[in-house]
């Protein structure tokens, strides 16, 4: 028996094993430089950063799944929707319907600020993941190009004198 909740900062720790766990399986751990710290004062936060849910296997009481979203605005569309940071379900849960419950558990959520939509980003080298999506009705959108401003590049805009 799994159950889904809305994840808190007590979480913190579970989510970032399970940040880990995603990250080593897609060969990126060293890439992955957030701490449990982290996600739990984000989570704290008037407008928080991310909204999160986590599944639990009540036999074990182990978290076995989870999903950061956030809320985003269409405006081509002219709607509200929910972006999908990152989903992780357990290998020994794939293949459950685990991670359609995870991304049914976000997309209902965002219905309190009117969701008509779900969109994230799928890694290239992710196959498993894209063929996923796609079972789930998911279209590629080929036309994006996701880009970001990191680091010192970040600083500078906020320090320029514009």
């Amino acid at each position: 028996m799994i159950t889904i909740r809305p994840a808190t900062a007590n979480d913190a720790n579970e989510l970032q094993r399970l940040l880990k766990e995603l990250a080593s399986g897609l060969g990126q751990a060293d890439d992955l430089t957030s701490k449990a710290e982290n996600l739990a004062a984000i989570a704290l936060t008037k407008v928080p950063g991310f909204h999160a849910h986590i599944a639990i296997d009540e036999t074990t009481d182990q978290a076995v799944g989870m999903v950061f979203f956030f809320a985003e605005y269409s405006t081509w569309r002219g709607e509200a929707g929910v972006y999908i940071q990152d989903l992780y379900v357990d290998k020994n849960q794939r293949g459950s319907g685990l991670g359609v419950r995870l991304l049914k558990a976000a997309a209902k959520t965002g219905q309190q600020w009117h969701a008509k939509h779900l969109r994230l980003a799928v890694d290239f080298d992710n196959p498993l993941g894209r063929k996923f999506y796609e079972r789930v009705g998911f279209k590629e959108q080929p036309q994006y190009c996701i880009t970001q401003l990191t680091g010192s590049s970040f600083m500078t805009l906020l320090e320029a004198d514009v």
